[in-house]
């Protein structure tokens, strides 16, 4: 299991992505119910940007 990528430093921009770690407030509220591969995805990405 891919353990979340929080940080404890929830904010939200202006477009609703974590100023902590990166994730949509989607990606965050359906990161539990997400299979390892769709986590691997949001977490690559989030390591791109």
């Amino acid at each position: 299991m891919t353990e979340s990528p929080c940080v404890g430093r929830c904010a939200l921009d202006e477009e609703e992505v974590c100023l902590g770690c990166g994730r949509t407030m989607a990606e965050i509220q359906g990161w539990a119910s997400l299979s390892t591969a769709e986590r691997r995805a949001v977490l690559d990405r989030v390591a791109n940007n």
